[in-house]
This record gives C-alpha cells, sequence and structure tokens, in this order.
C-alpha cells in the first residue's frame, strides 16, 4: 500500500463538526481513505475528552504503555501519559477548546499527527501525535507537544 499524506485543513470549529466527515468526504472534496477517517474519529475523542474535562474520555485514545514529552514553560513535561491524565484533572474541562488538525501522515500501520489546539484552558498548544494500528484500532503511542507562550 502507498504512504498517503494529508495536507492541512483549517478547521478552528468546534469538536462536534471539526473531524468526522460526512460519507468519508472531507470539507475540500476529497475523499479520505478508510484509515484516515479512523484516525479522525479517534482525534475527536481526543478533543471531546479535553473539552468536557473527563479523563475516562481520554483513556482509549491512548495505548497503556503511552509516553508524552514537552515544555511548560522551563520545565520539561515527560513520562508516561499518567502524567498527562493528572494534568487534566487538575486542569479541568477546555470547553471553549478549537482545535484544528494540520496534517495526517499513513504508513500501513503507523501515523502521525500534527494538530493546533487553542484556548485548553487558556493555553495554546502545538501537538504531535504517533499512532499505530493493532488488529483494526488507532491507538496514540506518543505525544509530543509544544506550549505556547
Amino acid at each position: 500500500m502507498r504512504d498517503r499524506c494529508h495536507q492541512p485543513e483549517k478547521l478552528g470549529i468546534p469538536v462536534d463538526a471539526m473531524l468526522a466527515p460526512v460519507g468519508g468526504v472531507n470539507r475540500k472534496g476529497r475523499v479520505m481513505h478508510s484509515d484516515e477517517i479512523a484516525i479522525r474519529q479517534v482525534m475527536e475523542l481526543y478533543v471531546e475528552g479535553a473539552r468536557t474535562g473527563r479523563t475516562d474520555t481520554l483513556r482509549p485514545v491512548f495505548h497503556e504503555l503511552a509516553t508524552i514529552c514537552g515544555f511548560v514553560g522551563p520545565d520539561l513535561f515527560a513520562g508516561s501519559i499518567d502524567l498527562f491524565y493528572d494534568w487534566h484533572d487538575t486542569n479541568g474541562p477546555a470547553s471553549a477548546l478549537v482545535a484544528s488538525v494540520e496534517r495526517i501522515d499513513i504508513g500501513g500501520t503507523a501515523a502521525t499527527i500534527r494538530m493546533e489546539l487553542d484556548n485548553w484552558t487558556g493555553h495554546r498548544f502545538t501537538d504531535f501525535f504517533t499512532l499505530v494500528k493493532i488488529d483494526t484500532r488507532w491507538v496514540v503511542l506518543s505525544k509530543v507537544f509544544h506550549m505556547h507562550a
């Protein structure tokens, strides 16, 4: 199977209409491959968990061995994805979150995603995710982020 690269789609709208395509066609009229649709559904769940403040909604997005890494101010924030769950529980819902998928790259059973997230409890992030397809399910194995000043 040939690798696929999906170019930026600035969406900047609430998650309810953000990632899930209608009939497998994106807003630019391009038919999406089933893996891209499945990956977008995973990321929709991620944004839903952020907006609702529910860590239990986020957990299925990540593999149990997933990691996180980035800087919060001058401090390195790195380790098990449990660090992210704890941070999320402390910060609560990001009900005004605006998210956009900037890029999806798929190569067989591996994929990467770049997302822009604005107003996650007052913070702006650029997130990079690495996903793997295990059996028929896509899960995040790593999240690397940049927290904008």
